[in-house]
């Protein structure tokens, strides 16, 4: 996350705040800057019916590549959760991360910390990409994985890969792999 955008959301946050608070009779309001600003909404709806979003997907951004590979045990563990099982295995699913994402000084020194993201494969094609996740030593990160995604994949065992790099400007640095499977069968 650059710079440029922490400053435009702490000042949209502290001028909301400010404006809010001069309305409301200079109610003071606390603000957290560690909770992030609210996403939008995917759909919108009009008078008392409830919006229903429709999932789209787009193929996420590749690493920046030549990918300079600095392994270490990073990814500690990962989980398959929010499984809807269907007969013959699962038609959805999303990961559950447990991953160190430290990086505070593995950049040259101009740069000096790293930017963690994760990114997902199935059956080697890129199908998810995190934003850039805070610094934790023992974090755990949900990663989605839309159905939209899940489509292109036939019935049968998927091959998933959980790659955890550091987003650099020329190329990013692979930290870990983590690889498992699980059992898909696609809506019909």
């Amino acid at each position: 996350m650059s710079k440029r955008r922490l400053t435009r959301r702490h000042l949209l946050t502290s001028t909301t705040f400010t404006l809010l608070g001069g309305l409301a009779g200079c109610i003071e309001v606390p603000v957290d800057e560690s909770v992030s600003a609210p996403s939008e909404p995917t759909s919108k709806s009009s008078g008392n019916t409830p919006s229903t979003p429709t999932e789209t997907w787009t193929e996420p951004a590749t690493p920046n590549q030549p990918t300079e590979e600095k392994e270490e045990d990073r990814i500690n563990d990962v989980d398959f959760v929010n499984k809807k099982k269907s007969s013959g295995g699962y038609v959805d699913f999303d990961l559950q991360v447990g991953a160190n994402t430290w990086m505070e000084d593995v950049d040259p020194p101009e740069d000096e910390a790293g930017e963690p993201y994760f990114a997902v494969t199935i059956n080697d094609t890129l199908v998810a990409r995190t934003d850039v996740v805070p610094f934790r030593k023992e974090g755990s990160f949900p990663i989605p994985i839309k159905r939209a995604a899940l489509d292109r994949f036939d019935a049968g065992t998927l091959e998933v890969r959980v790659l955890l790099f550091d987003e650099d400007s020329h190329s990013d640095d692979l930290y870990d792999t983590w690889s498992g499977t699980i059992e898909y069968a696609p809506a019909n």
